[in-house]
């Protein structure tokens, strides 16, 4: 449901309290459950600030100021939150050697 961009505003808390309680109840963590929830935390308020029914058509009404400010400043925090996760990922695998010469599996 969420997926489908259908009804963010009521959708997204919902997802966040799932993606909370993944990252805190797995047995095995490896990273990922904590950044889909840090994703799903950040997705919130931009969530909250749309209206639409459908993600994918035009908003109807004019957004809140205030509302857009917040909204694009969790967006900037998304962006750099995977841009140093994907930095992060390509300079640790440098001082591997399996990594070094293409023989890394996982």
């Amino acid at each position: 449901l969420v997926v489908s961009g259908y009804r963010p505003r009521w959708t997204a808390l919902p997802h966040a309290w799932v993606a909370y309680s993944v990252a805190v109840s797995i047995s095995v963590p490896d990273g990922g459950e904590s950044i889909g929830m840090i994703v799903s935390f950040l997705l919130v308020p931009i969530a909250l600030a749309d209206d639409r029914t459908w993600h994918w058509t035009r908003p109807e009404t004019e957004q809140n100021p205030s509302f857009r400010i917040v909204a694009y400043v969790c967006f900037l925090a998304l962006r750099a939150q995977i841009a140093y996760l994907y930095l992060d990922s390509a300079i640790s695998k440098f001082g591997v050697a399996d990594w070094a010469n293409g023989t890394a599996e996982y």
